[in-house]
């Protein structure tokens, strides 16, 4: 990110979207990679509303709304695995998580992936 970028908008998971330099670029939390969608904000703003399920990959919040569940202020989902994981093709959990905690362990996870191959085999352990 640069000190230009203006953070404007949050998917359900947790990526990120910023104008920079009048283009909306995405943030992919999971990664931290960031790439540019070619599109003006005026242009977001449209591919959002014709196809808001397809443009915000909104699956993760319709499973976790058609459970009863809801979404409360201040909250993110967390998916489990996580999509960069081929194991989540097969499907994932789905939990609300607060905002700030999501956020910290997209970054940590991030972070921790930025120098492992594609298709490495990687290990989870969790700490109490």
């Amino acid at each position: 990110m640069f000190a230009d970028d203006i953070p404007f908008a949050e998917d359900a998971l947790g990526d990120q979207f910023v104008l920079r330099q009048g283009v909306v670029w995405k943030l992919s939390a999971e990664t931290g990679e960031i790439a540019s969608l070619r599109l003006t904000l005026a242009g977001f703003d449209g591919a959002v509303r014709a196809d808001p399920d397809g443009f915000l990959a909104l699956g993760p919040l319709h499973q976790f709304l058609s459970e009863g569940r809801k979404l409360e202020p201040g909250q993110l989902l967390g998916v489990y695995p996580p999509f960069v994981f081929k194991e989540s093709a097969d499907g994932v959990m789905v939990s609300a998580e607060p905002a700030r905690e999501r956020r910290l362990f997209l970054s940590d996870l991030a972070r921790q992936l930025r120098d492992v191959p594609p298709g490495e085999e990687v290990h989870f352990r969790f700490k109490p």
